[in-house]
């Protein structure tokens, strides 16, 4: 839960400036660091998606409702999938 916290406090500050595979490396290297995940199968794999969700934040940001559920949607995702599989 820590790491979906975590994505979602850099899904709103990436919003301020940068580019956001910058931003995805970021939050990669933090998880990496924080969590110990240092497969590198793991790290490409949750790079590429907080990369997607950075820019589609990015890109839905005209509409509130949108982001707000890309927002929600996008972090809790991968925690579904996990937690289903």
């Amino acid at each position: 839960m820590l790491q979906i916290a975590i994505m979602m406090i850099f899904g709103k500050i990436q919003e301020n400036g940068g580019p956001a595979w910058g931003w995805a490396l970021a939050f990669t290297g933090i998880s990496a660091l924080v969590f110990g995940a240092y497969q590198p199968l793991a790290l490409v794999i949750t790079a590429i998606y907080s990369w997607g969700y950075f820019l589609l934040l990015r890109r839905v940001s005209d509409s509130v409702g949108v982001w707000i559920a890309v927002f929600l949607l996008g972090a809790l995702l991968p925690f579904g999938l996990l937690y289903f599989l």
